[in-house]
């Protein structure tokens, strides 16, 4: 860990992408690192770049725990978002409205990218509603939600 603690960054839009823990989760994260002295599972980073365990990487800076880290490659920031996103949607306890939000995002950045493309394959808008198990107006719907969303004061 001691080398590696002052070249982790941190970058605010992947950390934002989900809620904090709740104090309950933290505590409970916590004292599983304090009880092993260490991080169990690697903080996993892409070019020195938390991707995720923030809330590990700060427990274990500041408790002066030990971590591990697992270096994963992405070809961009989108792909490295959508592995975040996906990761949690499996790992949390998510509310029904943070999952339509997470959902929602990932439908933007799907059609957006589909768009971009020029719309010569499938559509990835339509693999994507089968995989979830929602219709496409359903992620129309979530897609709309999350931009409204993205679009308020952080305070909100």
């Amino acid at each position: 860990m001691a080398d590696q603690t002052n070249t982790l960054k941190i970058d605010e839009e992947f950390k934002d992408l989900l809620r904090p823990l709740n104090s309950e989760e933290y505590d409970s994260l916590e004292e599983s690192i304090r009880t092993l002295g260490m991080a169990y599972d690697p903080i996993i980073i892409w070019d020195n770049i938390i991707i995720d365990g923030h809330h590990r990487y700060g427990i274990c800076s500041h408790g002066g725990y030990d971590f591990t880290t697992l270096d994963l490659e992405f070809d961009s920031r989108e792909e490295a978002k959508q592995w975040i996103i996906d990761k949690q949607q499996g790992r949390r306890n998510l509310m029904p409205m943070e999952i339509k939000y997470l959902r929602g995002l990932k439908f933007n950045e799907v059609s957006d990218s589909w768009e971009n493309e020029g719309k010569n394959s499938t559509s990835p808008v339509s693999s994507m509603a089968d995989e979830e198990g929602v219709s496409t107006r359903t992620l129309q719907r979530e897609g709309n939600l999350a931009k409204d969303i993205d679009s308020l004061e952080p305070e909100i």
